[in-house]
């Protein structure tokens, strides 16, 4: 579990964002980086925050997963990003997030 602290009880949106900035990489546990299902050889580079939506105590980060996909024989070098999201809870003036568990891998075995 990762856990941000705020000075205010509740927090404003404002502050939510500023913190969740300022503390970016220590939230990245809770972000899914994966970047396998585009491409075998895809690279994941960097995340960065899109926005935040407030609903009650939850709290939705909207963010942009990087990645780069590099094929030199087929003289592709390619650039590019994907959105995703992460919902934490706000309890009190601390947001807690989910460190993120990546699904098991599928086998064509189980659909028979």
């Amino acid at each position: 579990m990762i856990e941000l602290a705020f000075a205010s009880t509740p927090p404003s949106l404002t502050e939510i964002e500023a913190q969740i900035r300022t503390h970016w990489v220590q939230l990245e546990p809770a972000l899914d980086c994966e970047v396998g299902e585009f491409d075998t050889h895809s690279q994941y580079t960097r995340s960065e925050l899109d926005h935040i939506e407030l609903d009650g105590n939850t709290v939705v980060i909207h963010y942009r997963t990087h990645y780069h996909v590099y094929h030199p024989c087929r003289g592709m070098d390619l650039h590019d990003f994907c959105r995703r999201f992460v919902r934490g809870q706000l309890i009190n003036n601390t947001l807690r997030l989910a460190i993120y568990q990546a699904p098991e891998a599928r086998s064509t075995a189980d659909e028979l």
